[in-house]
């Protein structure tokens, strides 16, 4: 459908960041990675991010400073039961 509609692609390609240089994907397949994977990529994020404070040592309890909301609360429940579970 991209392929067949240079205004969609132009409206999508705008709405997501670019890959990084040299990407081997061309435009049509990267918007449409981008597109597919909209609602999991917040949901991943936010779990590399939290296990990559936990990794790392700080001067306070991680379980003490870190607030998530109801939000991030849900969307980390999501992981629950399987090997990518975060520990909160």
């Amino acid at each position: 459908m991209l392929r067949n509609n240079d205004d969609l692609l132009l409206t999508l390609t705008s709405q997501h960041r670019e890959y990084v240089k040299g990407s081997k994907e061309d435009e049509y397949s990267r918007t449409a990675h981008n597109v597919r994977n909209k609602d999991s990529n917040q949901r991943n994020n936010l779990r590399r991010n939290i296990n990559k404070i936990n990794r790392n040592p700080t001067l306070f309890d991680v379980a003490d400073t870190l607030r998530l909301t109801t939000n991030q609360r849900a969307a980390l429940d999501y992981w629950n039961g399987t090997p990518y579970e975060v520990n909160q």
